[in-house]
């Protein structure tokens, strides 16, 4: 007999293992994750259009870590590196949730 805790969209805490490689330790939330990702993804492509490129410089290993930093290197550790999966298992979520209306399963 537990407490059957419900969290408004958004709200779910984050637990211990969400926030490893996490650089903001004020991150409490899914909600305040996405803005400060949001933030820095904007940030990027913001980035990314005021760029001159071409196939042959976006399809290589060092822009696609480029990109990948500059999108999520304000918010986490990780970001710009290639990690294994079982190192990025605990970000995976293995389990349904609703966006919107409709049922996305995200996770292998």
């Amino acid at each position: 007999m537990g407490l059957d805790l419900e969290y408004i969209n958004g709200q779910t805490p984050l637990d211990e293992e969400e926030k490893e490689g996490l650089l903001i330790p004020t991150i409490a939330n899914r909600s305040e994750l996405d803005e400060f990702e949001q933030q820095n993804i904007e940030e990027a492509m913001q980035w990314v259009i005021t760029r001159s490129l071409n196939a042959k410089q976006i399809l290589t290993e060092k822009f696609v870590k480029n990109l990948h930093k500059r999108m999520y290197g304000n918010v986490w550790s990780w970001a710009g590196y290639f990690v294994s999966l079982r190192q990025c298992t605990s970000l995976v979520i293995k389990k349904p949730i609703k966006a919107e209306s409709s049922s996305v399963f995200m996770g292998f």
